[in-house]
Formats: C-alpha cells, sequence, structure tokens
C-alpha cells in the first residue's frame, strides 16, 4: 500500500531528526574526547581533607574558547573510597571563585593528585566499595594526567588504623545507610571497623 504524502513527510521528518541527534551526539562525544587531550591547567584539594577525612579534588583543563573544564571527585579517606565524581564547566569568574580564589583549597600537583585518586579509590574497594557509576566515564580525563614523575602523597586512610564509615542523614537515605553498615560488616566483620551512625539504623540479624 503507497503512503499518503504526509506520511511520507512525516517518515522524512523522523529521519532528518534521528539523522540530528546522531550527529549531536557525535559532537558532543568528539568534544568529550578532545577535552581529554587538552594539558592540565590546575589541580586541587580541599585543605581539610585529611583532617576530616573527607574533601573534594578537582583537575582543570582550558580550551580554545576559554571555558574551564573541571573533572571533580568526593573522597572519603576514612572508608567509601570515592562517594561521587562529576564533569563541570566554569567560566573565568567562577573558576577563580570555586578555586582559584577559595581559601579552602589548596593547589597541588596534577600527578601527585591522580595518585591520591587512584589510591582511595583503591582503599573504597578494599572495604568492599564499588566504584561510581560516572568513575569509568571520567576515566580518560583521569588516564591523560601525567604521574610518572610525580611524587607520592602523604595522605593516611581510615582512622586511627581502621575503616571508619561516617553516616549523614543529610545526603545519605536511611536505606543507603543500612546498606552501606550491611557491606561493612559482610566484607570485613563487624569488630574491624568503626562507624558513626544515625539511632534509627540498624545492622541485619
Amino acid at each position: 500500500m503507497a503512503l499518503s504524502h504526509k506520511k511520507l513527510l512525516q517518515k522524512k521528518q523522523r529521519k532528518k531528526q534521528l539523522k540530528q541527534k546522531k550527529l549531536s551526539v557525535n559532537s558532543q562525544q568528539n568534544q568529550s574526547q578532545s577535552a581529554t587531550k587538552l594539558p592540565i591547567k590546575s589541580a586541587w584539594l580541599a585543605r581539610a581533607t585529611q583532617k576530616e577525612g573527607m574533601g573534594s579534588a578537582a583537575f582543570i583543563r582550558k580550551n580554545a574558547a576559554g571555558r574551564y573544564i573541571i573533572c571533580g571527585y568526593l573522597l572519603d579517606l576514612y572508608c567509601l573510597g570515592i562517594k561521587e565524581c562529576y564533569l563541570g564547566y566554569a567560566d573565568e569568574v567562577n573558576y577563580h571563585k570555586l578555586f582559584a580564589d577559595n581559601r579552602d583549597y589548596q593547589r597541588v600537583d596534577p600527578g601527585t593528585l591522580k595518585k591520591l585518586v587512584i589510591d582511595v579509590l583503591h582503599y573504597g574497594k578494599q572495604n568492599g566499595f564499588k566504584q561510581p557509576d560516572d568513575y569509568t566515564k571520567l576515566l580518560p580525563y583521569l588516564n591523560n594526567v601525567d604521574s610518572t614523575t610525580a611524587e607520592e602523597h602523604d595522605y593516611k586512610f581510615g582512622k586511627n588504623g581502621r575503616p571508619f564509615y561516617m553516616a549523614n542523614h543529610d545526603t545519605e537515605s536511611p536505606a543507603l545507610i543500612k546498606k552501606r553498615l550491611n557491606i561493612l560488616q559482610t566484607h570485613l566483620g563487624e569488630e574491624n571497623y568503626d562507624c558513626i551512625i544515625p539511632i534509627d539504623v540498624e545492622f541485619d540479624d
């Protein structure tokens, strides 16, 4: 049965939309791949990371358009490893506001920071926690950081030599807290880690 003129137009329009979508996705992928090849402009780590057992780390690149590309990680040195990771963008003003003029951050050697990020990841896995879902997507940004001649970091993991889970009711649901407690109990045994948890969260029997 022959298609009507209207249906033919609709079919052509759908094909055009699919082609444009594919071109858009390919363009984003190409931009992302190009961004990973840009040299590192700077790397930053929250000053209180060791003291508080947690802190943000960021690798900064700058593209030809003047935009700053931020590859960031939320590090939990006490227990969970890498809690979150993200890819963000900033203009000149926000870059300085977020990092360069922010006294809560210190500028660090990119290669040394890369080693810290990888070691934190391994520590979390040692305690039974998987890497965040976005970690693999951002891996090209991390892999292209040269650490061959970088100095080793001196950050310590755990608290008093033991994994220490600090549950946060503001950012973690009771179900997530319970899940993480069960992982620790199963993976390490309840005598081999410490934790601070809300009183309404209990272990499974």
